[in-house]
């Protein structure tokens, strides 16, 4: 039928829409394409702690909401539950939801992994720290906004074996990973040689750092 036809294009190009978008642009622009395909609708995307046995799939009553129909995202970068409400009378319409809302997470899961992808691309395999070309760049771009560089190298062990120094170096930048606070970075140099940027101003956190010792430091 001709309305079929028209659904069924409507969602061609929704799909074409949303493929065009990153992870971060999907949660900011989603709820207007959905708007754009059945004005009127509502939809939220919000942060889904796992696991979670509070809100399933599908058709529910929420408080304050009203009936609801729900999904789930589980995949990189984050997990997401998706909340469409003020939804429409029909029963075509609702199924044009149904579908929507398909297409919705299958863009999430292409552009959540190809973040993810370009994510693991930039950093070092065994410590999962970016590299000195991500340092330089982040120098560059963040010039004026009074940030110190920081040092650490791992002490040699001429006497371990290169399994053996590899597994220290990945604890060791892992470790480092979970210390940093919000606003600072750490990357991977050659070596055993790794940097940080903290910001100026926090000398104490810089003593710490270049004080700490775990798993090694000097």
């Amino acid at each position: 039928t001709g309305a079929a036809e028209s659904a069924y294009r409507s969602l061609n190009q929704l799909r074409r829409t949303l493929s065009r978008f990153s992870f971060d642009e999907l949660r900011q622009h989603a709820a207007e394409q959905l708007t754009g395909l059945l004005p009127g609708i509502q939809l939220q995307l919000l942060p889904l702690q796992l696991p979670s046995q509070s809100l399933e799939r599908g058709y529910q009553q929420l408080p304050g909401h009203g009936l609801c129909y729900l999904e789930r995202y589980v995949g990189p970068p984050e997990p997401l539950q998706l909340i469409a409400s003020e939804l429409p009378d029909s029963e075509a319409e609702l199924a044009l939801l149904e579908l929507a809302l398909q297409e919705l997470l299958l863009a999430l899961q292409r552009a959540g992994y190809r973040q993810e992808l370009n994510w693991l691309a930039r950093r070092d395999w065994l410590t999962g720290l970016a590299g000195r070309h991500a340092l330089e760049r982040t120098i560059s771009a963040a010039q004026g906004s009074q940030q110190v560089l920081a040092l650490l190298e791992l002490p040699a062990e001429s006497d371990t074996s290169e399994e053996a120094a590899a597994l220290r170096r990945r604890r060791f930048g892992r470790a480092l990973r979970s210390e940093l606070l919000e606003g600072e970075q750490a990357f991977t140099l050659e070596g055993n040689r790794f940097a940080l940027l903290v910001k100026e101003g926090r000398q104490q956190r810089q003593q710490e750092f270049l004080n700490w010792r775990a798993p090694g430091a000097r």
